[in-house]
């Protein structure tokens, strides 16, 4: 009975581990410097959306930017479509979001970023907190 619990928490956990490492993002594509856009459809018209992992990239503790990780592959594929306009893939989160760029993952686990026009967060610095009273 143990064995059995063992190998369906084991599964269970597996599963659930597997499922929350991928994420989503809709591509567009963009000039470098950010002054010109437009999304990238697929065949049918709908909005091209790709796997990956949403990451947070830290500059310094006052700023960092956000990130989506996908295998050089699939970068290479959106790459081709967006550069017909002079262009590069951007990831979005939602028709709204701030500007985000890719990190591509090679296949012999290099990583770098692509090029890209990107919001750059910044953070409220800590080190100061003011009272009223």
């Amino acid at each position: 009975m143990k064995a059995k619990l063992f190998i369906f928490l084991m599964i269970t956990l597996s599963l659930l581990s597997f499922n929350g490492m991928t994420d989503s993002a809709t591509v567009y594509c963009a000039t470098i410097d950010g002054n010109a856009w437009d999304w990238l459809y697929d065949d049918n018209g709908d909005y091209t959306n790709i796997e990956g992992k949403w990451e947070i990239q830290r500059i310094n503790r006052l700023s960092s930017f956000r990130f989506f990780d996908i295998s050089y592959n699939n970068y290479v594929k959106c790459q081709e479509l967006c550069a017909k306009d002079g262009m590069v893939p951007h990831p979005a989160r939602s028709n709204h979001s701030n500007w985000y760029i890719f990190r591509v993952h090679f296949e012999n686990e290099e990583k770098i970023f692509a090029q890209g026009y990107y919001t750059l967060i910044r953070h409220a610095d800590n080190s100061f907190i003011y009272r009223v009273q």
